[in-house]
């Protein structure tokens, strides 16, 4: 305990507020508080001792002045507290404390009058109250202070032995204790509220989008994040108030449409959010992709535009090569048919001539196509089963190879598509199925794949189309990546919406203790009271973060949970927004069941729900809105459902919904991805069932689980 009370080691932000604040101190402890002492002993003592005294006062005070001069320049230029110009502070402020205490004893020694002795008294005392307010953010300055300017006046009083001055010594020890434990306590507040905001920088300078406030169409303020992305090596500073043009590619900037578009998304700002894809130069000449957001937001009374940019190079790239593969293959196709037709020309009867062109299609396809025998050899593997395996047709044809591309876990089902197949009624149910399995190519690699399986007429041939997976898969993860950004848009809205109130009243409780206390009329009571709300306010700071932080969590694993306990985590960080909107909140909560399931997507899936019917209410202007949650069980099943009044959901865009890309959010530019990440999580993570209809008064979305626990 006291190793952290008497520590040397303080946040270079707390150090430069004490600085800041101690301004006005200065001058209280070491001129006018010695000067109203002054002429309080000035009749009694003799004057060389009493000028020396008062001497001494003005030499500590310029000496506090330098210190504290170099001690500032230390922290802004080299970033870290210079220990020997912090200790020659601590030394100077509890010097001019000890001369303060030692005036007591001045008294004492030359007999002054006990009206006199008050009145130095009560100097101390005000000297020492204020003190919290300069002082109060480095503890051990604090300490030092109250300590060397009471205790020794304190020691004179019990030595002078009155009564009187023994009630005075004893009144001054409570109000010094008392004092310093309100100290203690406002300085673990004003360390506390350091922390918080530096957690607060931590994520706004770390976070993987780049976020700059813009005014009058120039950077004011941005992030880390952001230079990095520009591979801007000067300063922030210097990187502020640029030409966002001087950024732009040559071909871009002379574009005159180009640049029309672009200014056209941003006059849109104050009334929507704005989403559009620009191009930009870093500073070694390499151009990149970005995608850029734009919102309007109030900041210090006044409204700017706050913007963020994700580098979209590698899905423009990815989008780029599906393109070239898509053209590619339609090119393939398209002289494929040519190829056919000048070829029918060439064969006279009618066989001949299908032969060929089933010959050219398989060939041509952009799927797969190999066909087996009864014998599991191999009689058709056309030019796509060489690129995605990359086994050659010489390596394959004629032989019995097939299990080369087949992983071995799936050898069983080879089987019974190459063997019973011929034989039995069962393995036709199975073999008409569509199945994603993994293949496995020449060089080891192990691919994603799906594969339909067929016959010939004669049911002499097994015939398998394959088709490589491994685009749709990083298209999947790309909607997954855009939709977990969307949301966390929204999550940090959320959170800028809870922290208003508590910041407010934080500032605002600070301010009436600054207040009172330079008006000398903060007494103890009022101190320890205030200090405690903001203590109550900084906590819950605290817990919003750490409610972000386990909501974003990542988790492969499936946990035991329950609908409520998820429905108390999502409205944890949304509820305050909902009744804020004067939106009411209806709970009927009748599942309390544990089942097991991944946690916090399906929380994802929830919270994006009641956003939507948030959204569309806002949008709607419904009148007396609300948000219904309910949870019950139908037989084996575990049921969520979240409706609304908002008047339900087109029957000609129903069906749509659940498409990616398809949004009804015409005014917040919706990404469209929200309804069919949520989907996907359900039905192919979760193993349950999301389905959207409507009722009398609006949508019902619809989560069903199977009840199954973890043993």
């Amino acid at each position: 305990m006291l190793d952290k009370i008497f520590t040397l080691y303080y946040s270079n932000k707390l150090v430069l507020e004490m600085l800041h604040n101690a301004k006005i101190g200065f001058l209280a402890v070491n001129f006018f508080g010695p000067l109203v002492i002054s002429l309080v002993l000035y009749t009694y003592l003799p004057l060389p001792y009493l000028l020396l005294w008062f001497s001494l006062h003005i030499f500590l005070l310029f000496l506090r002045l330098n210190i504290s001069y170099k001690l500032i320049n230390s922290l802004e230029n080299h970033n870290h507290i210079s220990r020997t110009y912090f200790c020659l502070y601590i030394l100077v402020i509890s010097l001019s404390a000890l001369l303060l205490g030692l005036s007591g004893w001045m008294g004492i020694i030359y007999q002054i009058p006990e009206i006199n002795m008050f009145i130095i008294g009560i100097v101390i005392i005000a000297l020492t109250a204020g003190s919290i307010a300069t002082l109060g953010t480095v503890f051990i300055v604090f300490v030092g202070f109250m300590f060397f300017s009471m205790i020794p006046f304190i020691l004179a009083l019990l030595y002078h032995g009155d009564l009187i001055f023994n009630i005075f010594a004893s009144i001054l020890f409570i109000f010094l204790v008392i004092h310093l434990i309100s100290g203690y306590k406002l300085y673990l507040m004003y360390k506390h509220t350091t922390e918080l905001e530096q957690k607060y920088k931590t994520i706004y300078h770390k976070s993987s989008l780049g976020i700059a406030i813009i005014k009058n169409y120039d950077i004011i303020e941005c992030n880390e994040t952001l230079l990095q992305m520009f591979n801007y090596q000067g300063s922030m500073k210097d990187f502020l108030y640029f030409n966002i043009y001087k950024n732009v590619p040559s071909n871009k900037i002379t574009n005159k449409a180009y640049i029309k578009k672009i200014l056209t998304q941003l006059k849109k700002v104050p009334s929507q959010d704005v989403t559009f894809e620009w191009e930009h130069i870093k500073e070694n000449g390499e151009t990149f992709w970005v995608e850029i957001s734009l919102t309007q937001m109030k900041l210090n009374n006044e409204y700017v535009i706050q913007g963020t940019w994700k580098d979209i190079s590698d899905r423009k790239k990815i989008s780029d090569e599906l393109k070239f593969l898509n053209t590619s293959l339609e090119l393939k196709i398209k002289n494929a048919i040519a190829r056919s037709r000048q070829r029918d020309k060439q064969f006279i009867k009618k066989e001949s001539k299908q032969k060929e062109y089933l010959n050219i299609v398989i060939e041509s396809s952009n799927h797969a196509i190999i066909a087996i025998d009864k014998n599991k050899t191999i009689l058709t593997y056309n030019q796509k089963a060489e690129e995605i395996f990359g086994f050659t047709q010489k390596e394959m044809l004629g032989s019995n190879n097939l299990l080369h591309i087949i992983p071995l876990k799936y050898k069983n089902l080879y089987t019974l598509a190459s063997t019973s197949y011929f034989n039995t009624e069962k393995s036709n149910e199975i073999i008409s199925k569509t199945l994603e399995l993994e293949g496995l190519r020449k060089d080891g690699k192990v691919i994603p794949i799906r594969i339909s399986f067929g016959s010939s007429k004669n049911k002499k041939l097994v015939i398998a189309n394959i088709y490589d997976l491994s685009q749709e898969k990083i298209q999947e993860n790309i909607l997954q990546q855009q939709s977990k950004l969307a949301q966390m848009g929204e999550m940090i809205s959320m959170i800028a919406h809870q922290w208003r109130q508590p910041l407010s009243a934080i500032s605002s409780t600070a301010g009436g203790i600054n207040l009172k206390a330079n008006l000398n009329k903060l007494d103890n009571s009022s101190a320890i009271k205030l200090s405690s709300e903001i203590l109550e306010y900084s906590k819950h700071l605290s817990t919003t973060i750490d409610d972000f932080r386990e909501f974003f969590k990542a988790n492969k694993k499936k946990e035991n949970t329950t609908y409520t306990q998820l429905i108390k985590s999502v409205l944890g960080i949304m509820e305050s927004s909902i009744h804020n909107q004067d939106i009411k909140l209806i709970q009927s909560l009748q599942c309390n069941e544990y089942f097991s399931t991944y946690a916090n997507e399906l929380k994802q899936v929830i919270l994006n729900l009641i956003k939507n019917a948030e959204d569309i209410l806002l949008e709607k202007n419904i009148k007396n809105p609300y948000i219904k949650i309910a949870t019950y069980k139908v037989e084996n099943y575990f049921i969520l459902e979240v409706s609304d009044n908002g008047g339900g959901i087109p029957l000609d865009i129903i069906n749509k919904i659940f498409d990616p890309y398809f949004s009804t959010k015409m005014k917040k530019d919706g990404t469209g991805l929200g309804l069919y990440m949520s989907k996907t999580i359900i039905e192919e993570h979760c193993n349950g069932k999301l389905t959207a209809s409507n009722n009398v008064e609006g949508a019902v979305f619809k989560i069903s689980l199977q009840s199954i626990k973890e043993l």
